[in-house]
């Protein structure tokens, strides 16, 4: 998995690399990325009842499913 944000994926890795590496796009933006991404982490300032302070909020592209591949052993 690469993780970076959107521009910079495209300027300096879309060239080098094929799509055989599931991308991590970091986008703090309620719009989606303008780039192919699996996963989409869209802000690192999350609040939820169920952690003291602020978490990331990462959204999947894609079906449960799909989402089983990336679990490890």
């Amino acid at each position: 998995i690469i993780y970076c944000e959107c521009a910079y994926y495209n300027e300096f890795l879309k060239a080098h690399l094929n799509n055989d590496h599931p991308l991590w796009i970091s986008s703090f933006s309620k719009y989606k990325p303008r780039c192919g991404y699996t996963f989409w982490q869209q802000t690192d300032q999350f609040k939820h009842n169920a952690f003291p302070g602020t978490v990331d909020f990462n959204i999947f592209n894609g079906v449960v499913k799909d989402l089983d591949q990336y679990i490890l052993p």
